[in-house]
Formats: C-alpha cells, sequence, structure tokens
C-alpha cells in the first residue's frame, strides 16, 4: 500500500468468512507485526478478520521509529484500505495494541474516536519518559542524569515534536472509545501501576484485567 510520502507499507490480513468485525493490531517496540500472529489467529478462528503492519522503522519498514509521531498517519491509510475492501468495509473496527503500539493507538483514537468500537491495551505504558529511563539504567547501567535526559530531549529535537503531550495518560480523559486494560502483574518492562493510571484516567467505558504470573506482553500466552 502506498502512503503520502511515497512510501510503501505492506499490510498482512488474515481473512475469515463474513467476519464478525475487523481488529487491527499494533505491536510493541523493537517487534513486528508478528509478534502478534498467535493471537491473530486465534481471533481469526472467533471470526474475525486481523489485520497487521510494521510500525515505521520495523520489521519491512524503513526509516526510525517516531513512537507514533508518523505512525498516526500510517493507522489512516490503514483504516482507508479496509474502507476500500468489499468484505470488510462494513465491518465494526477495533484496534489491539501490545505496550508502544497500545501508545501509539491512544494518540491516533483522539483525534477520530467515532470510527473504532473497541481498543484493547496490552502492556502499554501510561508515559514514555519513565520508559527511556529504565532502558538507560537496565541496558546502559547508567542513572537518568543526564543520560536519560539527553537522550529524552535529543529525541524530540530528532523528532521535531513534544513527546511526553503524547503520552498515553495525557489522551486517555479526551477517550471515549471503550477500552480493556490487560496487564501481566509480573511484567518487568512496564509496571502493573501503569495500567492502573490508564483504566482509572480513561475517559470512556473502561476495564482492567491483571493476570497473575504473565510477564511483559505475555497475558495472552496465559490463558
Amino acid at each position: 500500500m502506498a502512503l503520502a510520502d511515497n512510501r510503501s507499507m505492506p499490510i498482512w490480513l488474515l481473512e475469515a468468512p463474513e467476519p464478525r468485525g475487523v481488529l487491527v493490531g499494533g505491536h510493541g517496540y523493537s517487534a513486528t507485526h508478528a509478534q502478534l500472529l498467535p493471537i491473530a489467529q486465534a481471533l481469526r478462528e472467533r471470526g474475525y478478520a486481523v489485520v497487521l503492519f510494521d510500525w515505521r522503522g520495523h520489521g519491512a519498514r524503513g526509516g526510525s521509529c517516531t513512537f507514533g509521531l508518523r505512525d498516526t498517519e500510517d493507522l489512516e491509510a490503514v483504516m482507508a484500505w479496509i474502507k476500500q475492501q468489499p468484505a470488510l468495509a462494513d465491518r465494526p473496527l477495533g484496534l489491539l495494541g501490545w505496550s508502544m503500539g497500545g501508545a501509539i493507538l491512544c494518540q491516533a483514537l483522539a483525534p477520530a474516536p467515532g470510527s473504532w468500537r473497541a481498543l484493547v491495551l496490552d502492556s502499554t505504558y501510561a508515559r514514555l519518559f519513565p520508559m527511556v529511563k529504565m532502558v538507560i539504567r537496565r541496558d546502559y547501567h547508567l542513572g537518568a542524569f543526564p543520560w536519560a535526559w539527553t537522550t529524552w530531549w535529543g529525541l524530540q529535537v530528532a523528532l521535531r515534536a513534544r513527546l511526553g503531550w503524547r503520552d498515553a495518560v495525557r489522551l486517555a480523559a479526551r477517550q471515549t472509545v471503550p477500552v480493556l486494560v490487560i496487564h501481566g502483574q509480573e511484567d518487568a518492562s512496564v509496571p502493573v501501576s501503569d495500567a492502573r493510571i490508564l483504566a482509572e484516567a480513561w475517559g470512556g467505558p473502561s476495564e482492567l484485567w491483571l493476570v497473575p504470573e504473565a510477564g511483559h506482553v505475555g497475558s495472552a500466552s496465559q490463558q
């Protein structure tokens, strides 16, 4: 599929006969659409068509990760593609987001919530900067000052955007789409408190599901 900036974006469709709805999946950081294939296959068997793609800077996509800055445009293009498919055009639309993918989907929902019927967030962080600090500390054994702050501001300069304004928790109160927030209680990458924060801050109907003994994006495999 061609995008507005003349780049191409592969789309994977798991078809279902006379689908009950169409679910669009967003994978996490440093992953690809393949991360979602097991759950996508299970959903297809339950009668849903599932659409998958890679965020910018991941998998088959070139460029750099934009943490939602340009990815929201790609999601609009995916939605337009779905509307062009006769078997999918009139079906209800839902979103599934894992970790960073969930945070990006929150950004995409904010300006146009009416197009989507439901959202599922799995292991999604409430704010991005604490994740930057965690990675700097865990992978490089460096402190927040100056290393995490330097990385944070350098990333924003490179993207020419204030990323904090796009945090899922800052957008949550504006959201009206029903959300199911899922989080593994043994998640070592994103604190389980982030799930509680998102569910409590959500403007529309919300439900929180904490999964015992599940780690990061591992809730589905526990069921």
